[in-house]
């Protein structure tokens, strides 16, 4: 049995529930692809770029923490978080894979009225015939209480790890994925488009390329010191892209048809972390807009000579000028 988990922080903490998942699924290969502080949109670019998920018998979803703060704190839309959402399940559904959603809760959600967000979430998981569990209402029913207070938590988006909560979680991922859930059933879309199909673009025309590694991922990326250019052989939308981006990044012009569409800060801004990041840009989310591109157009990316006008996304600061980047 081959299970893959995706999700943010919570996920990836070394004391944290999925920490507990080999002793509870002895005959379980279990990978792990998260990656902190990131939204639904890299779950579906983890689950796309994994090279042996035709082997993947159940996905663990964690995102919801993340897609919540996204919404409250960082201008994300709703709708933008909950496509990626019904992409994962789409993904999943075509290739027979059971999705195991765990939906965990910020301390700023308990106690108060759910977000929209997470109400259509459970709404979405619902339509596709899959089981998800809120573990916040898990935990309030198995501890008896009626808000989930501070001494759970070890920080504001972290569960505690010396607490009950990752065992708490643990046990319930495991019980799922024992007792056979997860299946998507086909159902017509809530959010996306009919017949659009999430895809990750990565055949670059004669761009550098170089091996970034750390000690949770491993990719080819490319070095826009040469133009990273693409020519698209169909129509589509350009909803954002994967980046490497370093505390010592400079900036990049997005051009379409050699104009230019915007200009993109490379510099994150992750507190005491000075080396390179993976990390997503979410178009809608900094421009209000997606990129929407046909047949034979061109896109092009490369360093930027005004790097001071450069934009940014959740997790990222803007360029001193003259600062051209690293990465």
């Amino acid at each position: 049995m081959n299970v893959l988990i995706i999700g943010g922080s919570n996920s990836q903490m070394k004391a944290g529930y999925a920490s507990l998942l080999p002793d509870l699924l002895p005959v379980a290969d279990i990978v792990n692809l998260s990656v902190g502080a990131a939204p639904s949109h890299m779950g579906v670019f983890r689950l796309l770029t994994y090279p042996r998920l035709s082997q993947v018998d159940h996905v663990v979803w964690e995102y919801a923490l993340n897609d919540v703060n996204h919404v409250k704190s960082k201008g994300y839309s709703e709708e933008s978080l909950l496509k990626f959402a019904e992409h994962t399940l789409k993904i999943c559904a075509r290739r027979r894979i059971r999705l195991i959603p765990v939906l965990l809760t910020p301390l700023s959600e308990e106690g108060s009225p759910y977000s929209s967000y997470r109400s259509k979430l459970h709404f979405l998981f619902s339509h596709y015939g899959v089981e998800f569990c809120d573990i916040s209402h898990l935990a309030r029913r198995r501890f008896g209480t009626r808000v989930l207070d501070r001494s759970f938590f070890k920080d504001p988006n972290h569960y505690d790890p010396s607490g009950p909560m990752p065992k708490l979680i643990a046990a319930k991922v495991a019980e799922m994925i024992q007792g056979g859930g997860g299946d998507v059933q086909n159902a017509a879309p809530m959010f996306i488009e009919k017949r659009t199909v999430a895809r990750v673009t990565r055949q670059f025309e004669d761009s550098s390329q170089e091996i970034f590694q750390n000690s949770l991922l491993k990719y080819a990326v490319f070095d826009p010191v040469d133009p990273i250019k693409v020519t698209f052989s169909s129509s589509g939308t350009l909803t954002g892209m994967v980046v490497v981006a370093g505390p010592g990044g400079g900036a990049v012009d997005v051009l379409l048809n050699d104009e230019v569409q915007f200009t993109l800060s490379m510099v994150h801004d992750e507190p005491r972390f000075n080396k390179p990041l993976l990390k997503i840009i979410v178009f809608g989310s900094i421009l209000n807009r997606d990129l929407h591109y046909r047949k034979g157009d061109r896109l092009e990316i490369r360093w930027s000579q005004t790097p001071s006008a450069a934009i940014c996304d959740m997790g990222f600061s803007f360029v001193e000028e003259g600062l051209r980047g690293d990465r």
